[in-house]
């Protein structure tokens, strides 16, 4: 059985000139494929629909008569569209998932194409189980409840990214909550009828008097049996919503959370400024503990890593599993030896760095070695490459590295697209699986080094509308070292205190990292990579404090535009 991230989720939104799919026509489609929590492709365009758009529909939607009379023909897109339906298991997804399937499912009909069968999942059904019954469930409500930017609401390809990153956020909450593994189960959970509480009512009882005093705050908690043993450990944005959700979806939880549910005895918890310290502190409970219903992450995991040693004036690229006081620049945690491999590989096609063991001692007398004559090296042990020349070659591979210059994502798209031309789809599919690994270690919004010493940053994110308050994250070493919630209106003085006393005062180098800082730093990344688009990125190398200020203060103002908006 798949695991509920393994099929392509094709998601999918339309805009049309009416509400039947027989008699109306699209005059826009989007499609988004999304796998392994990442979009991996996309496509949209309008379409001639050769019928009249209403005035209303235009105005909602922005799409005038105008511009569709020289747009592609349905015949035309659908040929397109069909071209990125990936091979695999694939699963239709729309907001109201009946109205958008129709559309595509009889344009496909009457332009003489065969439809592919995809499982029906609607992310309208899975927000009404997952989320508070007070949130208004359609695409902007919920893109504003998940903090995802839509720059043109009713355009197709705006509303299907923000679908899928919805989608994303909401598979996430459905396997967390209610332990759904399986695409199969997923698409059964989204039809199941709601029950209350009363489906467990020996079980409430026993913590209903705990379950009234937790906060709504961020956190984790503790489910502990009769004999007072630790049986589950789970972080939450809301310690109060999310135990409360256990008992109110009654029968719309699996097997596994309603056997879990019969041995819960007490509940402990302890509360966290911020989600990414719950989900930080989350992983080290659950590995100390070692909970029974945590399927999980029970051991801490040696990540792979790559590494250049700085204190070598000809350093080569070495694979390593742990982070030592050697003087080198450390690349990853990656999430595989082989992904490791695969980089080393093609840094070895692309660049010249030596692959000999033995510390260089370059002499005109020097024979080069193998790796020269099939110019793979140009052999500075032979003096015929300066030391100059050399660094200029480690450069480029430091900056292939950090995702710029020769740049490393951008050679594996090529190589996902070659496979793809050549309906090599199972090898691409490979590439595309890397390539969503590269971009969580590689993707940065300023030309920053990737390494994990030089992973400075600063995020300045939204904590609550409502209150008026940003959280400031501050990240050094890969590592997060401090955290504040502060008015937006705030002064910025502590901030750029702590600032200065961090990055500025205590400029020692972190020499070496346990297990535990890596399987940290891992965790990091992936959040990092994830609120790309919703936080404020401060990039610390090569800053003074006065321009950290400036950047700060102008991140706070975009979060804060509507007030200031308001205030002037």
């Amino acid at each position: 059985m798949q695991t509920i991230w393994e099929p392509n989720y094709f998601v999918v939104d339309v805009e049309t000139t009416g509400h039947d799919a027989v008699t109306h026509r699209m005059t826009e489609i989007a499609c988004v494929v999304v796998n392994e929590s990442q979009i991996i492709n996309q496509y949209s365009s309008l379409i001639n629909p050769h019928q009249f758009i209403p005035p209303f529909i235009s105005k909602m939607t922005g799409i005038s008569n105008e511009m569709v009379f020289l747009a592609p023909e349905a015949r035309d897109v659908i040929q397109k569209t069909n071209t990125i339906i990936p091979n695999g298991t694939n699963i239709f997804v729309a907001h109201n998932v009946k109205f958008d399937y129709s559309f595509v499912y009889e344009t496909f009909k009457r332009e003489g194409f065969e439809f592919p069968y995809m499982p029906q999942l609607c992310t309208y059904k899975l927000a009404k189980k997952l989320l508070n019954k007070d949130l208004k469930k359609n695409v902007g409500s919920l893109a504003k409840y998940f903090g995802i930017p839509i720059i043109s609401r009713h355009r197709a390809l705006d509303d299907a990214k923000a679908t899928a990153k919805i989608l994303i956020n909401l598979i996430e909450i459905a396997e967390k909550n209610h332990n759904v593994s399986s695409f199969q189960e997923l698409l059964v959970f989204q039809n199941k009828t709601s029950n209350f509480i009363k489906v467990y009512p020996q079980s409430y009882q026993k913590i209903e008097d705990k379950i009234k005093k937790l906060p709504d705050s961020p956190g984790v908690y503790f489910y502990l049996d009769k004999s007072g043993q630790i049986i589950y450990v789970g972080k939450a944005k809301s310690l109060r919503k999310r135990v409360a959700s256990y008992y109110s979806n009654g029968n719309n939880n699996t097997k596994k959370v309603k056997e879990l549910l019969k041995y819960i005895y007490d509940i402990r918890w302890e509360e966290t400024p911020t989600e990414l310290q719950a989900l930080l502190l989350e992983s080290k409970e659950i590995k100390r503990n070692k909970p029974k219903y945590n399927r999980m992450d029970k051991e801490y995991k040696y990540y792979p890593l790559l590494k250049i040693q700085t204190n070598d004036d000809y350093p080569r690229l070495q694979k390593s599993y742990t982070i030592k006081d050697d003087k080198a620049e450390y690349f990853g945690p990656f999430r595989s030896g082989l992904l490791v491999e695969e980089i080393s590989d093609l840094i070895d096609k692309t660049f010249k760095l030596r692959k000999c063991e033995a510390p260089l001692k370059p002499s005109p007398d020097f024979r080069p070695c193998f790796y020269y004559h099939i110019k793979k090296c140009e052999a500075p042990c032979a003096l015929l490459q300066s030391k100059e020349e050399y660094s200029e070659e480690v450069l480029k591979v430091k900056n292939f590295l950090s995702g710029f210059s020769d740049n490393i994502i951008r050679e594996y798209e090529s190589k996902m697209d070659a496979f793809a031309e050549d309906m090599d789809y199972e090898k691409a599919s490979e590439i595309r699986d890397s390539l969503n690994e590269i971009k969580r270690l590689f993707s940065r919004n300023e030309n920053v080094s990737t390494s994990i010493e030089k992973n400075n940053l600063i995020i300045v994110m939204l904590n609550s509308e409502i209150d008026k308050t940003i959280d400031i994250y501050i990240f050094k070493f890969g590592i997060l070292v401090y955290q504040e919630t502060i008015g937006r209106k705030a002064h910025l003085n502590l901030i750029l205190n702590k600032i200065n006393s961090i990055y500025f005062e205590n400029i020692e180098l972190k020499t070496s990292y346990t297990i535990e800082e890596i399987n940290e730093v891992k965790i990091i990344t992936s959040w990092l990579y994830k609120h790309q688009n919703i936080g404020g990125f401060v990039y610390i190398e090569n800053k003074t404090i006065q321009q950290i200020n400036i950047e700060i203060s102008d991140k706070i103002k975009y979060i804060n535009y509507d007030d200031i908006s308001d205030s002037e």
